[in-house]
């Protein structure tokens, strides 16, 4: 559930994700440790033991437990930040919250961390370094218990410089920062664009087109690689095609638009990113191409524009909430101290072939 959203000095803005219910509420004065204690007839220490994970027989612990429901008494989260050394909310940076790729993955963290008790901060960039180091020293001085993060630029020096001062755990989202330390749930990207490349070259294509985006995170070299390496292996003959810079819709249809005003133009195009694929789909139209009968067509991400198009878009596709779930574990193993080595889960990407494409326009 969403609290609010507020802003400060610094850029972030702050969705406080709670995982508490949302019914019956009363107004009145705040239920207190002592109202529980009477409820369940106990003292008050012995109620405070329970609360607080102390030692409790099974039924005392119950007892307590249910006097806490009944009054809707909630331990305040300040004073257990003092005892425990544990603030209970970890926080989450990304770079983009236009982008529905971010929306999903911070969707699925959202639930698990709900689940074990923990609030989120997430934390917006706007794909700015200097903002991002800003962010992560704001959250670092509010106490968070961990971090998951997804920067815009894995060549900052000052970012790295940073990220090796932070004394909590650290879970990178589809980024390869040399911070030792640091966890990392990551997305195998080549296989899915090499698919893509394959499958259109089987259709007779030779003149594919790649415009993909930033080679300074790790999603825009590997698909770039993944591109390249399955020209290679089934076009060797051909000059490759590759327009990269950036993730923005604008990108995308810029560059689609240089691309059909070629002497040669291609015959297919596949996107490295959700946004760029909406810029190639506003060029097409803007082109007057029918798609797959003059173009071919793979975009990135099962974003609803693609799926819901006519002819619906083949893309190279991976579960981004699941992304977001296998980071809010990893990092509550971590806190909870089930996990201690570094570690990195990979998440694998796959073609999802739909009617956006076809053979060629030359072929017979």
């Amino acid at each position: 559930m969403i609290l609010g959203v507020t802003r400060s000095i610094f850029p972030v803005i702050l969705a406080i994700v709670d995982n508490s219910d949302s019914g019956n509420v009363s107004i009145g004065r705040r239920p207190t440790l002592r109202g529980v204690a009477q409820q369940a007839g106990v003292a008050l220490s012995t109620a405070s033991r329970v609360l607080n994970n102390g030692s409790a027989s099974p039924e005392l612990r119950e007892r307590v437990l249910a006097a806490a429901e009944a009054i809707g008494y909630q331990p305040h989260a300040l004073a257990r930040s003092l005892r425990t050394g544990a603030s209970g909310t970890v926080a989450f940076l990304i770079p983009d919250i236009a982008n529905p790729l971010f929306g999903h993955i911070a969707r699925g963290a959202a639930a698990r961390f709900g689940a074990a008790g923990y609030s989120m901060l997430l934390a917006i960039s706007d794909g700015e370094p200097k903002r991002e180091r800003s962010l992560i020293e704001a959250m670092s001085s509010r106490q968070v218990d961990g971090f998951l993060l997804s920067c815009s630029d894995e060549t900052d020096p000052d970012l790295l410089f940073l990220l090796h001062r932070i004394q909590v755990p650290i879970v990178m989202l589809d980024r390869d920062l040399p911070v030792p330390e640091a966890h990392r749930v990551l997305i195998e990207h080549r296989r899915g664009i090499t698919e893509a490349v394959v499958h259109l070259a089987d259709l007779g294509h030779e003149r594919i087109a790649f415009v993909g985006g930033n080679t300074k995170v790790r999603p825009g070299r590997e698909r770039l690689e993944g591109f390249l390496s399955g020209m290679a292996e089934r076009l060797p003959h051909v000059e490759p095609i590759v327009r990269v810079g950036s993730f923005d819709h604008e990108f995308g249809r810029r560059e689609a638009l240089r691309l059909f005003a070629d002497s040669l133009p291609p015959t297919a195009i596949i996107s490295g990113g959700n946004q760029i694929s909406t810029g190639v789909l506003a060029a097409i139209r803007e082109a007057g191409k029918q798609i797959p009968q003059e173009l071919s067509f793979v975009g990135c991400d099962d974003i609803d524009v693609l799926v819901l198009n006519n002819p619906p878009m083949a893309v190279v596709s991976r579960s981004v909430e699941e992304m977001g779930g296998e980071a809010a574990d990893l990092l509550l193993a971590t806190l909870r101290g089930q996990v201690m080595d570094p570690t990195t889960r990979i998440i694998y990407s796959r073609l999802v072939i739909r009617g956006s494409t076809g053979r060629p326009p030359t072929s017979p």
